[in-house]
């Protein structure tokens, strides 16, 4: 680590004082990081200010030390929570957070359920994925041509899982189950984690296989339309999280700028 890697931060984040390093600060690509690389605003002891939730900051600091959260189980708190990770542009913890509040079941279990409507080269299922959510179901429909992949999202994640509490870049979750013939219907129950060598998931990226008459079809989402769009066009996943980090360091000076001249 270098000199300056180790250099001690002082921070005044909405009237909360908090103590770090430029190191953890700059652990991940984030709004944060590229904050020094534009002028800074200081409150009158020297403190680097961030006008944000103070109260809040506590836990995107210990995601950047840790890579680790406990989520808070207060649901304002949680929805609070994601607007301070969208603000600082910290990709991963928003994903996962979004799946803890939209998606947080009682159990490991669930059922995905997809309808083979027309069983020719240019597929098209009508999904429909039922998730027991602390005791009430939740569905989501959806319908999408493919031509040999299947497209699809689910957002679940076990209750008080030592997996859930982990984001990692990329990592899978593996779905199995049963392809009827009678019914033209495919069901898949249970979820099999694969975890990488570092322990590390990221809850929102998902992989089905299905295999009859010795074909073998599988599909991988993103789970975020706007990023699998960009893709798709071209972008890359850190272009957009550049240009994403670039507008809130706007917003940021932006901001500042008018609160010195009130």
């Amino acid at each position: 680590m270098t000199n300056e890697e180790s250099e001690i931060i002082q921070l005044n984040v909405g009237g909360t004082y908090y103590t770090t390093s430029k190191a953890t600060l700059c652990s991940q690509e984030s709004m944060l990081k590229f904050l020094f690389q534009f002028p800074l605003v200081y409150d009158q002891q020297k403190r680097i200010f961030i006008d944000r939730d103070g109260q809040h900051f506590r836990y995107i600091l210990n995601y950047l030390r840790d890579s680790y959260i406990d989520i808070p189980s207060d649901p304002i708190v949680q929805n609070e929570l994601l607007r301070e990770a969208q603000y600082y542009c910290l990709d991963n913890l928003v994903k996962f957070l979004k799946i803890g509040i939209d998606a947080f079941i009682s159990s490991d279990e669930f059922k995905f359920v997809g309808k083979w409507i027309n069983p020719t080269h240019g597929y098209t299922y009508d999904f429909k994925m039922t998730l027991k959510i602390k005791g009430d179901y939740k569905e989501e429909i959806q319908t999408v041509p493919i031509e040999g992949y299947i497209l699809w999202s689910l957002e679940k994640a076990p209750e008080n899982s030592h997996i859930l509490h982990r984001i990692g870049d990329y990592g899978r979750e593996f779905v199995e189950g049963t392809f009827h013939r009678d019914k033209c219907q495919m069901e898949f129950h249970g979820v099999r984690k694969d975890v990488s060598a570092e322990g590390l998931i990221a809850l929102d990226q998902y992989r089905i296989t299905l295999s009859e008459d010795g074909q073998s079809f599988e599909g991988v989402t993103l789970g975020n339309d706007r990023l699998w769009a960009n893709i798709m066009q071209g972008k890359t996943e850190e272009a957009i999280r550049r240009e994403a980090i670039e507008e809130q360091i706007k917003l940021y000076h932006q901001k500042n700028k008018q609160r010195s001249t009130c």
